[in-house]
């Protein structure tokens, strides 16, 4: 098996998984209740000092940023002619973000209602923060294994520094879905499994028929 059909196997089994949540949040969401439960009580020892920590913190996961970023990151690839790569980098933010909004819609999670939570007007599932900070960290890592020159490991080390700042960036982002008491860990974990899964799939169709066309050739 070909890495590009390994990758969409995994996208396969990632969407699975969170289609399975999917169903149980949608329609047994007092199974998560006990789970729920254990971090009820982290939006109370929210300070004004975390805020002006997280809240900045955020605002960086959120639609405009991180379109703009992907926007400069497949602008860049465009001007290496690497056009499909650029095709599918901006793509794929666009796919995964119009899939998490209808998603949100169609299961109209309300908002946790612990004490001290944030009021916020949109549905809970699946949390748009993790999803785009998920997405943004994926296409970056993407970015890198295109334009960092391979040779002595250099491409390999600077993607596991990535792949390791975007691991504490990502924890960062679901910290501050929970201090500010606006998402369950349930709605968190679903935009991990929907992005990543999303994310693989894409990249097999996409690349899988690059590779047929080059055949062709």
């Amino acid at each position: 098996m070909s890495k590009t059909a390994k990758k969409g196997v995994i996208g396969g089994v990632l969407c699975s998984c969170f289609a399975w949540l999917f169903f149980l949040v949608a329609l047994e969401p007092h199974w998560f209740q006990s789970i729920d439960n254990l971090f009820s009580q982290l939006p109370q020892g929210r300070t004004p000092a975390v805020e002006s920590i997280f809240l900045p913190l955020a605002s960086t996961a959120t639609i405009i940023p991180v379109a703009a970023i992907h926007f400069l990151l497949a602008s860049i690839l465009f001007i290496r002619k690497q056009h499909l790569e650029s095709l599918w980098l901006m793509g794929n933010m666009i796919v995964i973000s119009g899939v998490g909004q209808v998603i949100k819609k169609v299961v109209d999670r309300p908002r946790p209602d612990f004490a001290d939570s944030m009021e916020r007007a949109s549905a809970s599932f699946p949390s748009g923060h993790t999803l785009l900070a998920t997405t943004l960290i994926i296409s970056l890592l993407f970015f890198l294994g295109q334009t960092v020159p391979a040779k002595r490991g250099k491409r390999h080390f600077i993607q596991n520094l990535a792949l390791f700042l975007g691991m504490i960036y990502l924890l960062l982002i679901m910290m501050s879905r929970l201090l500010f008491g606006v998402h369950y860990p349930s709605d968190l974990l679903a935009s991990i499994l929907l992005a990543s899964g999303i994310s693989y799939i894409t990249y097999a169709f996409v690349f899988s028929i690059k590779k047929r066309v080059l055949r062709g050739k």
